[in-house]
């Protein structure tokens, strides 16, 4: 979720181990504007997290 004191996405929890598949994991940080409440945060995030190979 974004901080609103800095306006930017911080980390929420643990960094997850990498995959035993030796697959790749690359976090992304994402600075979205105009997010005027938790609500918006959160359906960004439900759609992100419906795309494959994505944790959100």
């Amino acid at each position: 979720m974004t901080d609103p004191a800095s306006g930017s996405a911080g980390a929420t929890g643990p960094v997850a181990a990498p995959p035993e598949d030796g697959a790749v994991l690359t976090r992304v940080d994402l600075d979205v504007q105009g997010m005027t409440c938790a609500s918006c945060a959160m359906r960004i995030e439900r759609k992100l997290g419906r795309m494959p190979g994505v944790e959100a």
